[in-house]
């Protein structure tokens, strides 16, 4: 890190920048689990009153994971990835290589992936 940069480090880093978007990124999460529940109690609900074949079943279950790709979309939890990228984090060059490439490439295509999940993949 060179000193010609204007950032925070140490202590105020982390009541500055980490706290706060910990703050709000388990608050993203808790309301992503909330839906996530709410979610598949009503079609448990309803699995219970129809008695359903195994290749339904399947598709349920693809159903589900497509829904809950697009809210992890949605509600930008890939912005997680950001926060091990910063050098306070991990120390090692590589590791922190990796999850800003992984961060860049989640943030970079999260509109395109809105447009496969509502759009493309839409039935109507």
């Amino acid at each position: 890190v060179s000193d010609h940069f204007c950032r925070a480090f140490n202590i105020p880093y982390y009541i500055g920048m980490v706290v706060p978007f910990l703050i709000i990124y388990i608050f993203n999460w808790t309301v992503f689990f909330i839906i996530i529940v709410t979610l598949l109690r009503k079609s448990c609900k309803s699995d219970l009153k129809d008695v359903k074949k195994k290749q339904e079943n399947i598709s349920f279950v693809r159903q589900q994971l497509v829904i809950v790709t697009t809210l992890s979309v949605l509600f930008g939890l890939g912005w997680g990835i950001g926060l091990f990228a910063t050098q306070d984090i991990h120390n090692n060059k590589a590791v922190r290589d990796l999850f800003a490439a992984l961060f860049v490439i989640v943030t970079a295509f999260h509109g395109l992936f809105i447009f496969i999940m509502h759009c493309l993949r839409s039935k109507d």
